[in-house]
């Protein structure tokens, strides 16, 4: 049972390592957040841009347009009188055409810092914390017998 214990403290430190180093961004998609850095400095970005086919799958276009037509992110800003942005959001221009808005400044930086692995983390400890209880229970069993 002392063996169990100490696979279960393993597994819930290997999760919290986890969780950790998600939390420094090792696990970030490079390109999403290039992708997202030029998108907030520029007011055009061009198809050829890497990571522009993952933001439109991400966010897609409307309907009317495919998503193989579209040639640009364009940004727009609403700004107060001193400067300072209050909104700003994106579309893009397909064909010459621009589009109706598709995403906000918030959104584009959430999908820049999301990974697959955001969980994973927490699931792991979890599982090191259930073998913990597990092995206690089963301790606790084996003492009452």
């Amino acid at each position: 049972m002392r063996t169990l214990k100490i696979i279960g403290f393993a597994i819930g430190l290997l999760g919290l390592v986890a969780v950790l180093l998600d939390q420094y961004g090792v696990f970030q998609n490079k390109e999403k957040i290039c992708l997202a850095a030029l998108i907030r400095d520029s007011n055009r970005v061009p198809r050829d841009s890497p990571g522009f086919d993952s933001f439109v799958a991400r966010f897609p276009p409307p309907s009317n347009i495919r998503a193989e037509e579209v040639d640009f992110i364009l940004m727009s800003r609403v700004q107060w009188a001193d400067g300072f942005p209050a909104y700003i959001s994106f579309s893009y221009e397909a064909r010459r055409t621009p589009t109706k808005r598709v995403a906000s400044f918030d959104d584009v930086r959430r999908w820049s810092e999301e990974t697959p692995y955001s969980w994973i983390g927490l699931t792991i400890a979890f599982a090191g914390w259930l073998v913990g209880v597990v092995s206690e229970v089963l301790s606790r069993k084996k003492q009452a017998i």
